[in-house]
């Protein structure tokens, strides 16, 4: 397992211009871990991403089911690339995929459907344990992760970061790495949907 060391990784993912849809998404990762002593591993970690469209609005003329039409114009980030957070890989103690904005309540789903947005940013601090179990395929640690998903720039509020803090045990098993962790939100919202016991196989080491 890493005991030091920083890990830094840049994305941009875009359409062609010309193309139905033209957006662009950057992302920027970032990891560092820190020997304190051989019993102790602190691994901080952040990432950002942002998308927006560029080039002309797109605008399409819908019909209705009375026949009537009316104009629709779609700026900024289409919704089916929207980022998301919320679960093991971002911010544990919540369910995967629901921080952020959401639709409006409906019957069928009283809190809403998570959306996404155009502005991801999460990060952690962990401590790890290497020296816990005899075996270097097995590890624990204690975290606190924090992190939020924004409509946009403009809507992002550092208060609304949820915040949450618990312990997990990692195991390079022969299938492939295993994680399971149980956190505690520390900061959250009526409506969020929390899941302290979470269980996924990919855990990075």
């Amino acid at each position: 397992m890493p005991t030091r060391g920083t890990y830094q990784r840049v994305g941009l993912e875009t359409t062609l211009p010309g193309s139905t849809v033209e957006y662009y998404k950057l992302n920027y990762q970032f990891s560092k871990y820190w020997p304190i002593i051989p019993q102790l591993v602190i691994n901080t970690r952040a990432e950002v991403g942002y998308g927006d469209s560029y080039g002309n609005d797109t605008t399409r003329v819908i019909t209705n089911p009375d026949g009537s039409t009316r104009v629709v114009t779609a700026a900024g980030l289409p919704f089916y690339e929207n980022f998301y957070a919320g679960g093991t890989n971002s911010v544990r103690g919540f369910e995967d995929n629901t921080l952020g904005p959401r639709s409006e309540p409906t019957l069928s789903y009283n809190r809403g459907q998570p959306l996404g947005g155009s502005l991801k940013t999460v990060g952690s601090v962990e401590a790890y344990f290497p020296r816990l179990f005899d075996s270097p395929s097995a590890r624990i640690s204690a975290f606190v992760d924090f992190g939020n998903v924004y409509t946009g720039v403009d809507n992002f509020k550092a208060n609304e970061l949820r915040v949450s803090t618990g312990v997990a045990l990692l195991w390079r098993a022969p299938v492939g790495p295993i994680s399971i962790s149980y956190a505690f939100p520390l900061k959250k919202e009526d409506g969020d949907e929390v899941e302290r016991l979470q269980f996924t196989f990919g855990g990075q080491f």
